[in-house]
């Protein structure tokens, strides 16, 4: 049987989300941990760091619940679009697969991703970098 999973966020965003600007606390059973001869951490799974305060550990959530934490604590509101479209191609779909935050001036972006994940996580870097460009 296999088991569908849901997509943990990449070395890269984990940082920026424990960073100062963002400041990602909600505990996780996933995380990245700096190794000795690693450019990109080492994934561990746990029950969150086993030390307190370890600036070598970072929490490596969901994208889900990353996306999901940019609602509940920072009140930015987002979501992944799907929007009937002549053309663009997904998966023998016509449709896009596209994205929206709250503070977005152009609502959806109308970018084409293959998959709702790659779509969710595209959404993730847009408010990274809204956040650290803003500095919220």
């Amino acid at each position: 049987m296999q088991e569908k999973q849901l997509q943990l966020v990449n070395y890269e965003q984990a940082k920026k989300l424990k960073s100062k600007e963002i400041g990602f606390d909600w505990v996780c059973k996933t995380h990245f941990r700096k190794g000795w001869n690693e450019l990109n951490g080492v994934l561990f799974v746990c029950d969150g760091c086993p030390y307190k305060n370890c600036e070598e550990c970072i929490p490596a959530p969901t994208v889900a619940l990353a996306l999901k934490w940019f609602r509940d604590v920072k009140g930015i509101a987002n979501r992944v679009c799907y929007e009937y479209d002549h053309f663009c191609e997904i998966s023998s779909i016509k449709g896009k697969l596209s994205y929206f935050y709250s503070n977005s001036k152009q609502g959806c972006i109308g970018e084409c991703f293959d998959t709702y994940e790659a779509a969710e996580s595209a959404l993730l870097d847009a408010l990274l970098g809204y956040c650290e460009k803003e500095g919220k």
